[in-house]
């Protein structure tokens, strides 16, 4: 869900992935990600941050759906 009237600036410690680099960094952006759905439950609140452990799948090339040549 967004929230179209938060704006906020992208900081290296507000990343979720491994690396914290990103293009963006510094930029402005003009709405935000407030909640996460996954499957019909909650799995991420701005307030909050995770709701619980991951609940997905790791995906392989095998059974990633990739066409391998």
């Amino acid at each position: 869900m967004l929230d179209l009237n938060q704006s906020y600036t992208v900081k290296a410690d507000d990343l979720y992935y491994k690396n914290k680099i990103s293009a963006y960094e510094g930029f402005k952006v003009n709405d935000r990600v407030t909640t996460t759905l996954l499957r019909g439950h909650v799995i991420y609140r701005l307030d909050h941050g995770f709701i619980d452990k991951p609940s997905g799948h790791l995906l392989t090339k095998k059974f990633s759906g990739v066409l391998q040549r």
